[in-house]
C-alpha cells in the first residue's frame, strides 16, 4: 500500500502468532475504539441538542465552546461528523444537526487493529520487510542495553584513560549479552535480558559461618539448587548447574602477641 510516496506495509498480516515470555500465545481481539468513540461524541451531540430544545444552553458562543470541548475530548472522531447551528436574529440556536460522513468512517475502519510500517524500499516481499524492522528495533535495543542494563552512562571517569576503559568493558559486557540471547534464541527461548536476569537472581551463594568449641572460625559457602527455568537456559546454553565449587575454610584465631 503506497500513500504520499511511502510505502506502508500492514504488518498485521505477516505476524502469525504473538506470544509472552513465557511462550504461551495471546489472542489478539479487533477493539473497535472508533466506534466507541463515534458513540460517545454522538452522544454529546444529542446531549447539546436536548439543551436547545429546553432551556439548555442557546448562545452562540456558549455552543461554540461547549461543541470545541466535545471535539477536543473525541478529535479523531469529530472528523467524520458536520454539526450546523441554526440561530434567530439575536444569535441564539433555534435547532441543530449533524452528518455523519460514511465514506469517512469505512475508510478508517478499514485500518483498524493494523500495524503500519512505512518504509522507502522496494522490496515486495512484505515478510523480508518485517525482518529489515526487527533488526532496527534489536539496534535499539542494543543501545537501550548498553544505556540501561551495563550502565554506559552516566560516565563517573574524569580521565580518558577511565573513560576507555569503561566503554571497552561494556562493549564486551555487551559481546556476552548479545552472545547468550543469541545461543537462547536458537534453542526456541526468546527471553529480554532483564528477565533473564531475573531468573538467575533465583540461584545465590550462600554463606554459613560459625565457631568451633576450639575458637575456630569455619566459614562454609554453597550455592541454592537452581530452578526449574534456571536449568532450561543452562541447558540451553551448555552449562552445568552445579558448577560452582563448595567452599569451606577454617580461620584460626591469632596468637597472642609476645611481651
Amino acid at each position: 500500500m503506497r500513500s504520499h510516496g511511502q510505502q506502508y506495509t500492514p504488518a498485521s498480516d505477516i505476524i502469525e502468532r504473538v506470544s509472552d515470555n513465557k511462550e504461551q500465545e495471546i489472542r489478539l481481539q479487533k477493539v473497535m475504539v472508533e466506534e466507541k468513540a463515534a458513540a460517545r461524541y454522538e452522544e454529546g451531540l444529542k446531549a447539546i441538542g436536548k439543551g436547545i430544545e429546553g432551556k439548555g444552553v442557546k448562545g452562540r458562543d456558549a455552543l461554540q465552546r461547549r461543541l470545541g470541548r466535545l471535539h477536543s475530548r473525541y478529535a479523531n472522531a469529530s472528523k467524520a461528523y458536520n454539526v450546523t447551528f441554526e440561530y434567530d436574529g439575536k444569535g441564539r440556536a433555534l435547532s441543530m444537526e449533524y452528518t455523519r460522513n460514511m465514506e469517512y468512517a469505512e475508510g478508517k475502519s478499514r485500518m483498524h487493529g493494523k500495524y503500519l510500517l512505512r518504509t522507502s524500499l522496494n522490496e515486495q516481499n512484505e515478510t523480508d520487510i518485517w525482518t529489515f524492522y526487527n533488526v532496527i528495533r534489536t539496534v535499539e535495543e542494543t543501545f537501550k542495553t548498553l544505556k540501561s542494563d551495563l550502565d554506559i552512562r552516566p560516565v563517573f571517569h574524569k580521565g580518558d584513560k577511565g573513560t576507555k576503559a569503561h566503554l571497552n568493558l561494556a562493549v564486551l559486557a555487551y559481546w556476552i549479552v548479545s552472545t547468550t540471547k543469541y545461543r537462547l534464541k536458537s534453542k526456541g527461548i526468546h527471553v529480554r535480558w532483564r528477565e533473564l536476569l531475573r531468573i538467575m537472581s533465583t540461584q545465590v551463594r550462600v554463606s554459613a559461618e560459625f565457631e568451633t568449641d576450639r575458637n575456630h572460625q569455619v566459614i562454609i559457602r554453597r550455592s541454592t539448587e537452581p530452578e526449574d527455568k534456571l536449568l532450561v537456559i543452562y541447558n540451553a546454553l551448555g552449562l552445568k548447574a552445579g558448577a560452582m565449587v563448595k567452599l569451606k575454610s577454617v580461620v584460626h584465631p591469632k596468637a597472642p602477641p609476645k611481651n
